[in-house]
């Protein structure tokens, strides 16, 4: 009898332990159970059910839900998402732990990783998003400006990394050698203390007027020489030419008297020189050489530098070939022609010798005849056929340069 009233106890008992069993497993897997991980974060687990009543009857509270899921990685070097809500929070009154919070996402790529400076390599630079050459004049060289070098009156280059000057433009030179403005800053073509170079000096030898044009020194000279040579690099030689005596220049460049028959150079000028071949343009024409060494034609005296023709009233005077020059003139053979060489400022007491600019030829000379001659950068006054240079009185065929100085 006392048996039977306790089995309804016993399985009262029995049953709560079974059940208290069950939910102390389910409690524990549910506590050992995580958010997942994953390219985005899983939720956390949720919490367990419903508490079993305890021994005293109450009702246990519901459990707390678990955390959120984190976010999953953005593409890229992106971090991962971020982690979980926070944990289930604790059972009322008996009730099932909440889940833990998920893990945050492990991002999906590796970010890449980039070039320095957009990917351009050291000698290279950034330029409306293009990596350029640090070589280039056409973008600044290494300079942080991405204009075009300016290099006046140059071609640009780059030199050390700067702006600098690759070939002067004709006519300039970069006598300045500035490395933080450079160009060709001088100009070179018309300088007689530059002329077609920076320091390039037209010579003072035997010259009466100093003149450099087209980055050439063409100086005019005294009488009795001539600039032959004019070299265009180098040291200027001045007027290095003696006129006087030379037979392929005589009286001036090219005036060659061999051309003239084979006459000689006498004083500046073609004579035949007490040989009657030399006056024969052709074979026994009856020409004689005068006394004088000038050609006598037919008992007719020539002009220095012709010889004699024949024709039919019998041999006359040519000058190269052609008729005759009128009394007064010289047969040139350079250039060709009859010249007066007491007059003519283009042959001033000599074939091809030539006066300066603006000087007049007066008796076989070259003169000043008006102030403006003078002036070959510095004004001047022209007294008596030569120039005054402030109080010094210049040699003739001089101006007054740049400097004031007579040259």
């Amino acid at each position: 009898m006392l048996l039977r009233r306790l089995l309804p106890l016993f399985g009262f008992v029995t049953v709560t332990l079974v059940a208290a069993t069950s939910c102390t497993k389910d409690f524990d897997a549910f506590e050992a159970q995580s958010g997942q991980q994953g390219q985005s974060g899983s939720s956390g687990s949720a919490g367990t059910s419903d508490g079993a009543p305890p021994v005293d009857g109450t009702t246990g509270g519901t459990s707390a839900t678990g955390g959120a899921s984190g976010s999953g990685g953005a593409d890229g070097s992106s971090t991962g998402g971020t982690p979980g809500g926070d944990a289930g929070g604790a059972p009322q009154d008996g009730g099932g732990t909440g889940g833990t919070s998920g893990t945050g996402g492990a991002p999906n790529d590796a970010g890449g990783g980039g070039g320095a400076d957009g990917g351009c390599t050291t000698s290279e630079k950034v330029c409306s998003g293009s990596c350029v050459a640090t070589t280039s004049p056409a973008t600044g060289c290494a300079g942080l400006s991405c204009s075009a070098c300016v290099v006046p009156n140059a071609t640009a280059t780059c030199l050390a990394g700067a702006c600098a000057v690759g070939t002067c433009a004709a006519g300039f030179g970069d006598c300045d050698k500035s490395a933080t403005a450079p160009g060709c800053e001088r100009v070179v073509h018309d300088d007689i203390a530059n002329c077609g170079g920076c320091d390039r000096k037209c010579a003072t030898t035997n010259v009466a007027g100093l003149v450099c044009s087209g980055s050439t020194c063409k100086s005019t000279c005294a009488p009795g020489f001539a600039n032959c040579s004019s070299p265009s690099s180098g040291t200027d030689n001045g007027c290095e030419t003696a006129t006087a005596s030379d037979s392929i220049n005589c009286g001036g460049c090219g005036n060659n008297c061999g051309s003239q028959n084979g006459k000689s150079c006498i004083s500046g000028l073609c004579n035949c020189n007490g040989n009657s071949r030399h006056c024969e343009s052709n074979p026994n024409v009856g020409a004689v050489c005068d006394a004088t060494g000038v050609c006598s034609c037919s008992g007719v005296l020539c002009v220095p530098g012709e010889s004699c023709l024949s024709a039919s009233g019998g041999p006359q005077c040519s000058c190269n070939g052609a008729a005759a020059c009128a009394s007064g003139q010289v047969c040139c053979f350079a250039p060709k022609g009859c010249f007066n060489l007491q007059t003519d400022a283009a042959n001033c007491g000599g074939c091809g010798h030539a006066c300066t600019a603006g000087f007049a030829c007066s008796a076989g000379a070259c003169v000043c005849d008006a102030d403006s001659d003078c002036n070959a950068g510095t004004p001047g006054l022209c007294t008596g056929g030569v120039c005054t240079c402030g109080t010094t009185a210049c040699k003739a065929g001089q101006r007054c340069q740049a400097n004031g100085s007579c040259g």
